[in-house]
């Protein structure tokens, strides 16, 4: 597991290219959940616009990366 619960995360070069993951570019999420035996073992909250109306989304570790503040 590379990512805590609580860690915020953004989306990764990987990710974005994933269609699933279309709308999702903007803004972050949070890590709420990890299990391993999942194919998509990331529960992550997202916060910002995204296409579905879920506030939830399930991913992979490649699709993820820490979120860091622009200065």
């Amino acid at each position: 597991m590379k990512f805590k619960k609580g860690e915020l995360v953004c989306l990764s070069a990987s990710g974005k290219k994933v269609k699933e993951n279309r709308g999702y570019e903007t803004g972050f999420g949070m890590v709420m959940d990890f299990i391993e035996s999942y194919l998509w073992p990331y529960k992550v909250r997202w916060f910002g616009y995204n296409p579905q109306g879920s506030r939830f989304i399930r991913m992979k570790e490649y699709e993820i990366k820490r979120f860091k503040v622009k200065k």
